[in-house]
């Protein structure tokens, strides 16, 4: 099964919380775009602000390869004289708001995802598991989307700033990958290259563009030489998505780990992260994993359940933490948040929209579905049970 083979293949429409009014002091936009990512976008929107300063703000970050329909403000009214359209890129005024978006300032998601590469067998497969689905809706795993740059091949950042390991975090975080822009990869592998040299970086990145928080980084340590206060300097939304990343994989490995335990027929499925566990979709294994509670850990979250606990416990002895460890003393406003998350999601408005013959692939058939789900929840989690 191939998925976003073309970006038209996975087309994401943001279900807003927000209405637009007629007054307000932020502009209020719809953003559509076409195999760009966010930060690219919001590039492209600066140029027409005009100021580097401009307050840009959305309500969750979408996939690079699709084609996304997504809401977000400037602060300002600018109302139509942002409005602009090119070949990847649009921008829309809709009207105003009070305040601008923030991170979950959304109902959740609409997809429509067209599937290639299929042969009969696997079409008869998506077919029967999405009216189960339907049934029985699907594991709510986080996905590695989730993890982004807080995953490396060392392990989570934040697993390392738990035990106060500073200066490999901070390394790590400025660890080039290719998910990063030209410019910030440039300024990270001068930075790997010079690690302990920091004027001698100063002098050689200050002139790139884009890294404005990475200097300030930088010239704390050239002043200081101070691990965790130069890494609280970096972006407060990057630290605290850092460590919401480590929290999701805590809690997916618990969950891997309980329905491993307690279920004879299951699945594992590879991720970023490692392996996922999937029940078979029966109405008696689902049962059995709805009705437990997981909370997000941190370090006051309780288990009730005993075998939770114990998994949880486990895991952490594994990681060479503790739970008071997720306490994160020294970090400032940055905090581990428990709450409780569902096991299972149950899309909504879950379809078949069309199948035939595969436009792309000779000699095989496609099949485009579509559904809506709710905020924090993995349209590419679903597609993995699909394949189950």
């Amino acid at each position: 099964m191939k998925i976003k083979q073309l970006p038209e293949d996975f087309v994401v429409e943001e279900l807003s919380s927000i209405g637009p009014k007629k007054k307000g002091p932020v502009s209020l936009y719809l953003l559509e775009k076409n195999n760009l990512d966010v930060l690219a976008a919001k590039g492209e929107i600066r140029k027409k602000v005009k100021s580097k300063q401009a307050t840009i703000s959305f309500a969750g970050i979408k996939d690079k390869r699709a084609i996304t329909k997504q809401y977000l403000t400037v602060k300002g009214k600018y109302g139509d004289k942002l409005n602009f359209k090119t070949k990847q890129i649009s921008l829309t005024h809709l009207g105003f708001t009070q305040k601008p978006l923030k991170t979950g300032d959304l109902k959740g998601n609409r997809f429509t995802i067209t599937l290639r590469d299929l042969n009969k067998d696997q079409v008869k497969q998506i077919k029967n598991n999405v009216e189960k689905i339907k049934q029985l809706g699907f594991i709510n795993y986080f996905d590695s989307q989730r993890f982004g740059e807080a995953l490396l091949e060392e392990g989570f950042i934040a697993k390392h700033l738990m035990r106060e390991n500073y200066e490999l975090a901070l390394k790590l975080y400025f660890m080039p990958t290719e998910k990063i822009s030209p410019e910030r990869k440039k300024a990270y592998t001068i930075i790997q290259k010079n690690w302990g040299k920091w004027k001698k970086i100063q002098n050689e990145i200050q002139s790139l563009d884009g890294i404005k928080n990475e200097l300030k980084v930088i010239y704390s340590l050239v002043e200081h030489s101070d691990f965790l206060k130069a890494f609280k300097i970096i972006d407060l939304k990057i630290r605290e998505i850092l460590m919401a990343s480590y929290q999701s994989y805590l809690w997916n490995k618990a969950l891997s780990q309980f329905i491993k335990s307690n279920l004879e027929n299951t699945q594992e499925v590879k991720y970023a992260a490692g392996k996922l566990i999937f029940p078979k979709l029966e109405t008696e294994d689902y049962n059995t994993v709805s009705h437990i509670i997981l909370p997000m850990i941190d370090k006051d979250a309780i288990f009730r359940n005993p075998q939770i606990k114990e998994i949880m416990e486990r895991i952490l002895k594994k990681e060479k933490l503790t739970q008071e460890q997720l306490k994160l003393k020294k970090m400032g406003n940055v905090f581990l948040r428990s709450r409780l998350r569902d096991i299972v999601i149950h899309p909504k408005q879950l379809k078949i929209l069309s199948e035939g013959e595969d436009t792309e692939n000779i000699g095989k058939h496609q099949i485009t579905i579509k559904f809506d789900l709710q905020k924090g929840s993995y349209a590419t989690v679903l597609l993995k049970t699909l394949e189950l």
